[in-house]
């Protein structure tokens, strides 16, 4: 009896082991054809993706968005942008026909693309100042490097390892481009071409004449950071200047666009009836162009070259 319980108990675990053993086969074998089903449905999403992403880079509007986007340094893809372009304008032409009239709701529709691309250029604005920023951090590291003995491209790919962004990307684009054997002309002239600035070109003119002409480049690249740095503290200073300048432009501006809101909220529908007669377009377009005057010739007045 007691061999016939065993054998008994051994066959019922064998099959509970073998029950186990099938269960996750089914499953592994379920989470299997589960993964490779949306792998190939993400796939076929990421394939279509790049191709409408190739056919728009293709046109001529695609080509300068996509340069656009590139000197603001975001990885955004010309595809995306343009559906959220279009979508949110779509949105304020929709939103803005309940309280104005339909031709100024699409202009205003035209300006919000126009803001959206003025962000670009903001954007780019921005991380051409950092860049600069860094020059003279980047003229000592460059400086040491080669104090130390290791050549140009040597110095550069050490920099961008060295260096935060956006000069970390800038820097080693330039490495890679030198890799490749791009010429150090060439491969500097390209980072001169994506962020134009007087620093950057006074850096890579020092660089190429001693790249050309020969003579010792850690003198010069020293000078130049001291040179650099001065710039910087000038920029500082002309800003902290002009700052009260700026913001008051900025005020200019809003006070036309808070005005009507306050002036709407008190009463409502006094947009929709102004933006309905003749007399009222004519003078929110002469209103608007005042303050837009207004805020150019202040922005204009507070632009120093140095």
């Amino acid at each position: 009896m007691t061999g016939i319980a065993l054998g008994a108990f051994a066959v019922v675990v064998l099959v509970l082991w073998g029950y186990t053993l099938w269960r996750l086969g089914v499953a592994e074998r379920d989470a299997l054809t589960d993964r490779i089903t949306m792998d190939a449905t993400d796939v076929r999403g990421r394939r279509l993706n790049q191709q409408l992403e190739e056919r728009m880079v293709r046109t001529s509007l695609g080509r300068r968005l996509r340069r656009r986007i590139d000197r603001a340094g975001l990885s955004w893809r010309v595809v995306d942008v343009t559906a959220g372009m279009l979508t949110l304008s779509t949105v304020v032409y929709f939103v803005l026909t309940t309280f104005i009239s339909w031709w100024i709701a699409l202009l205003v529709a035209v300006v919000t693309v126009r803001l959206w691309l003025a962000y670009f250029d903001r954007r780019e604005t921005q991380r051409r100042e950092a860049f600069v920023g860094q020059l003279p951090e980047i003229a000592r590291v460059l400086s040491n490097a080669t104090s130390a003995g290791l050549a140009l491209r040597s110095a550069i790919r050490m920099a961008a390892d060295d260096m935060a962004e956006p000069a970390r990307s800038e820097l080693g684009q330039l490495s890679a481009e030198l890799d490749l054997g791009t010429s150090v002309v060439d491969a500097l002239a390209g980072m001169q071409e994506r962020l134009p600035s007087r620093e950057l070109s006074l850096l890579t003119r020092t660089l190429i004449i001693q790249t050309r002409a020969g003579g010792t480049v850690v003198t010069a690249l020293r000078e130049m950071s001291e040179t650099l740095d001065a710039r910087k503290d000038l920029h500082r200073e002309i800003r902290t200047m002009l700052s009260g300048a700026v913001f008051t432009s900025w005020i200019v501006l809003m006070l036309g666009v808070g005005s009507l809101s306050m002036t709407n909220f008190i009463a409502p529908g006094t947009l929709e009836k102004m933006t309905s007669s003749l007399v009222g377009q004519i003078v929110l377009g002469v209103a608007t162009a005042l303050y837009a005057i207004g805020f150019i010739m202040i922005r204009r007045t507070t632009r120093i070259e140095v």
